[in-house]
Formats: structure tokens, C-alpha cells, sequence
């Protein structure tokens, strides 16, 4: 999946790139050229799944790529953290 800026719909990158780059040189946002399609199916079986579970399929659709469950939980349990004895989150 492709991301364009704000901005400039001519500037295009890689999901890589956006993240890499946070914001695109112009200052615009980066944002996905298209949203990934859900179906009633889709969000009966994220409603039955975990936090975890629903976080892998929602990055790995807007990434397309496969997300480790390992590194979903470890940013959920830091970010968890983060926001008890802070009272924020990332």
C-alpha cells in the first residue's frame, strides 16, 4: 500500500518510507492512497477477537505485511504502561 501527502498528491511512498519519515517533507501527513475494506464478517470476528488480534489485522492490512503477535503485544504492553504511571500514551 502506497501513501500520499496532504499536500502534494503527487508525493508518493511506501508504508516503509511514511513511517521512516513521520512527516512528509513539505509538512503535510502522509495518508494510505486507499482504506482496506471490512466486511460484517470482518468486524464480527475482530469483535470476538483480542486487543492483540485485532491490532494484527488492522496493521497487517494497512502495511500489508505480516505482523508479528510478539511485537503487537510488546508495544501494547509498553504503551499500557506508559499510560498507568503517566496517565498518556504514545
Amino acid at each position: 500500500m502506497n501513501y500520499k501527502c496532504t499536500r502534494n498528491q503527487n508525493s508518493q511512498v511506501t508504508a516503509a518510507q511514511a513511517i521512516v519519515q513521520g512527516i512528509a517533507k513539505d509538512g503535510g501527513l502522509f495518508v494510505p492512497e486507499t482504506l482496506p475494506q471490512y466486511t460484517h464478517k470482518d468486524f464480527v470476528e475482530m469483535q470476538n477477537g483480542t486487543y492483540i488480534d485485532r491490532a494484527i489485522k488492522v496493521l497487517s492490512d494497512f502495511f500489508l505485511v505480516v505482523v508479528r503477535p510478539r511485537f503487537v503485544n510488546k508495544i501494547y504492553r509498553y504503551n499500557h504502561r506508559l499510560s498507568y504511571y503517566t496517565k498518556r500514551t504514545l
